[in-house]
């Protein structure tokens, strides 16, 4: 943006026969323009205009973030699953997109591991069905999952 506006201005100039005193003087008011514009503005990760943070504060906020979700244990409940979501509302404004969505894939898992807890044995009405192929047995396996090991049924 800078260069562009100092350009227009040295046209400008040329075309209206300006004293270099005037070219030099209006070029370091577009300088000081943009500078204190650059200090105290900038974007996130989804280009919206936001106040500026500095580096510093981006990576403060980052480690205040990362600590915040390993407080949270897993989530089970949707009360857990909304105050996770809740973390990821302004992370927008310190991290990139791509560190973004690696923490959001990293803490919001689709379908958790499976485990005991979500494994069940018995199949009944709360229980999510699904069949998996045995490549070493051959077989179709029906593997019940309760709920809770999905993170859209919570």
């Amino acid at each position: 943006m800078r260069y562009f506006l100092k350009t227009e201005e040295s046209l400008r100039a040329k075309r209206e026969n300006w004293p270099s005193e005037k070219l030099t003087e209006s070029l370091s008011k577009i300088d000081e323009c943009s500078d204190l514009l650059n200090s105290s503005t900038s974007f996130n990760n989804k280009l919206e205009l936001i106040g500026y943070i500095s580096e510093q504060e981006k990576q403060a906020l980052k480690v205040k973030l990362i600590e915040s979700l390993e407080k949270i244990p897993s989530l089970q409940t949707k009360k857990d699953k909304n105050a996770t979501k809740a973390l990821f509302k302004d992370t927008g404004n310190f991290l990139t997109l791509s560190e973004e969505v690696h923490l959001r894939r990293k803490y919001l898992k689709p379908v958790f591991p499976e485990t005991e807890n979500t494994i069940e044995t018995k199949i009944g009405k709360k229980s999510i069905v699904s069949r998996r192929f045995d490549y070493i047995r051959n077989k179709v396996e029906v593997i019940a999952r309760s709920k809770q090991a999905f993170l859209s049924k919570l």
